[in-house]
């Protein structure tokens, strides 16, 4: 059976057995291969994990991070959503935030989300609208029985990025965007970027 077998209503293409990212074949045309033999230990981590990333930052780095709320809005989805599994109309909650250390300020990652607002549970949508906690946590603290389904990864240069991480722009970024389901519907559709450092052999963008 081949990957283009196992497609199913959703409209993505869950691949082979063992491949982490089930819809590389719609990675975005900006986004450049990535070889796994180039990223640190941390960064192959980071794109592995399947659970929360911002206690995985914590733990490595031995620092509390703090969720950044960039901007927030709900709004009607104006056409169908694949990743979202969505209608046309749909009520999403958007939202950008920054993810960095509680003592340091280092700014050590990006994440844009949509989340469908009518399949949340009222304790996450309130946490995401009032309080701005981190979406492991509020994770966490509903007992939503969840799963990932990573989608996409790769490289990309950090054009037109927000005021708030304006010391990412121009520099090599890592993507990877998920989803997380919940009684078998897409509840959130998270895209994550990743800084590299100056110093690691990244090709600059041009």
């Amino acid at each position: 059976m081949s990957a283009h077998d196992t497609a199913t209503s959703d409209g993505f293409d869950h691949g082979e057995a063992g491949d982490p990212f089930i819809a590389q074949f719609r990675t975005p045309a900006r986004l450049m291969p990535m070889d796994p033999k180039r990223l640190t230990p941390f960064q192959r981590a980071l794109f592995a994990i399947d659970g929360s990333v911002t206690r995985f930052i914590e733990a490595y780095m031995l620092e509390p991070l703090d969720v950044v709320l960039l901007n927030q809005e709900r709004r009607r989805l104006l056409a169908g959503h694949d990743g979202l599994g969505a209608q046309t109309g749909t009520l999403v909650l958007a939202r950008c935030v920054r993810l960095q250390g509680h003592r340091s300020g280092a700014p050590y990652g990006y994440a844009a989300s949509m989340a469908a607002v009518g399949r949340l549970p009222d304790v996450m949508l309130r946490g995401l609208e009032n309080d701005g906690d981190g979406i492991g946590h509020l994770l966490h603290r509903s007992q939503l029985e969840t799963r990932r389904e990573m989608l996409w990864s790769g490289a990309e240069c950090g054009e037109c990025m927000p005021h708030a991480l304006s010391e990412l722009a121009g520099r090599p970024l890592l993507s990877r965007v998920y989803r997380i389901i919940a009684d078998g519907r897409p509840i959130l559709l998270i895209k994550e970027m990743f800084p590299t450092e100056p110093s690691e052999d990244a090709t600059p963008c041009s």
